[in-house]
């Protein structure tokens, strides 16, 4: 049932939440910062558009401690960027590493335009007067003398209340959707397993699990294959 394209998120509904987000995220940037409800506005827009950015489940994203975004230039080395074609990529996205499912790290790419917002999370005077504890360390942060993290999928919810949009769209559908458009690109195996390693999964596990039927491809690929092969068995019939 995850695989029916019924399922997948409304383009229209994805529109609208990217733009909220991007909106507010502007907003309380640019405006003043006094409010403790600012803090949890701008976290619940950051934590909802990262993760159906990166199609990542709701929880990972949601794991970024604080130093891990303040010390993410420390995985590239500035010999290894010398290697890169298209430094362009540095400017408009940045990366972060948080942990994963097991013993592994996930990777998360974060946009230029949540990097302010982000900045802003992190900054000790605003979380202090949202009245986020000093022990609690995670980027998105509940406030409230709790020392854990919100959780991806109910910042979502949220969020779609909030646009008035159906709450029907998940970090899981999100996962679906983009799995099968990746699919139907003409890209090298290299990439591709590099996307599915982002994703946390393996080619199997997407096909599987999240992508959805090809349905064109099927009957363009192998429909029209299997209506020759019948069209020389009823010739030969006839014959």
């Amino acid at each position: 049932r995850l695989r029916l394209p019924e399922r997948l998120p409304d383009e229209n509904c994805m529109e609208q939440l990217c733009s909220y987000n991007l909106k507010k995220t502007k907003e309380i940037c640019e405006g003043p910062k006094d409010d403790p409800a600012h803090f949890v506005a701008l976290r619940n827009s950051l934590v909802c558009g990262i993760t159906l950015f990166n199609a990542r489940r709701g929880g990972e994203a949601a794991r970024i401690k604080i130093t891990q975004w303040t010390e993410r230039e420390q995985w590239f080395r500035e010999k290894d960027l010398n290697n890169v074609s298209n430094k362009e990529l540095f400017r408009q996205m940045q990366l972060v590493y948080t942990t994963g499912k097991g013993n592994h790290l996930v990777s998360i790419v974060i946009p230029q335009d949540c990097v302010k917002g982000l900045d802003l999370l992190a900054d000790a005077t605003f979380r202090q007067k949202a009245d986020v504890i000093t022990e609690n360390l995670f980027l998105f942060a509940r406030t409230h003398a709790s020392t854990h993290h919100v959780i991806g999928t109910d910042c979502i919810i949220e969020i779609c209340c909030k646009v008035n949009i159906p709450c029907n769209i998940t970090a899981t559908k999100q996962r679906a959707n983009v799995s099968t458009l990746y699919a139907e690109l003409n890209v090298p195996e290299e990439d591709r397993a590099q996307f599915f390693k982002h994703l946390g999964h393996t080619a199997q596990v997407n096909a599987g699990t999240y992508q959805r039927p090809l349905p064109v491809l099927a009957l363009s690929k192998v429909g029209t294959h299997l209506a020759n092969f019948d069209r020389k068995l009823c010739t030969m019939f006839l014959c």
